[in-house]
């Protein structure tokens, strides 16, 4: 990479205004998820160049649990129902493949609402708990279950190393619409709000042959019993 002067400047003006000293900033680790699920899939895929699935992306880089791996070299498809998400994601994210529709194991179209806090914007009706932010607007969307989604744009020969899934209550749905003979990838993290002794993702994963792994806040991590950090 080279020396560059701007972001040395850069480097010791912010240790400076947080207080750290070198030692400190050498350690310290960013997150751009919102419960450093990035951290933990970080550290079991380091070493490796991968590619991901992401259903329910949201935005390229606020509450990403993908965008880590993007900035190490890793691609993948990114899908969410959102109109407003396309752009944006092309633009920072040049090497995803972005897909806009919603994920689910009933193909078609359905109502979407966006929500003034996009990040809880998802089909209607999937939400089980009531309030939250407001809802702008209801618009219909396509559906298509994620094996065809992957049947379409996954490239040939190309395997999912990562899962991601946060799709706002429709996050089984999404999990049923797989075809788990043909993609089954090392890693999956999902949005799971039941306690886990009665979580029916829990239990579906489970019947895939995969083993919960850990916890970060709202995010369940599930990995396949072959699978194996790189020391």
């Amino acid at each position: 990479m080279g020396f560059s002067l701007k972001r040395w400047m850069l480097a010791t003006l912010t240790r400076r205004d947080l207080g750290l000293g070198q030692y400190d900033w050498k350690h310290l680790r960013f997150s751009y998820s919102q419960f450093g699920e990035d951290l933990i899939v970080g550290w079991l895929m380091e070493g490796r160049q991968g590619f991901y699935v992401d259903a329910g992306a949201f935005h390229p880089v606020r509450l990403s649990n993908t965008y880590k791996l993007y900035r190490r070299g890793w691609r993948g498809i990114v899908i969410d129902a959102n109109p407003e998400f396309t752009a944006t994601f092309r633009r920072r994210r040049p090497r995803d493949i972005v897909v806009n529709c919603a994920v689910s194991d009933t193909p078609g179209a359905a109502p979407f609402e966006v929500r003034t806090a996009g990040e809880f914007s998802g089909l209607q009706g999937f939400r089980e708990e009531a309030g939250g932010p407001p809802v702008k607007r209801v618009v219909q969307v396509p559906v298509r279950t994620l094996a065809s989604v992957l049947d379409e744009f996954l490239p040939p020969g190309q395997t999912v190393e990562y899962l991601n899934v946060d799709c706002e209550g429709a996050d089984l749905a999404v999990l049923r619409s797989n075809d788990w003979q043909r993609c089954r990838p090392a890693l999956i993290a999902v949005e799971d709000f039941a306690p886990r002794a009665g979580s029916e993702i829990c239990h579906w994963l489970a019947q895939q042959g995969y083993e919960f792994f850990a916890e970060a806040g709202v995010t369940r991590l599930f990995k396949r019993p072959d699978f194996q950090r790189r020391v």
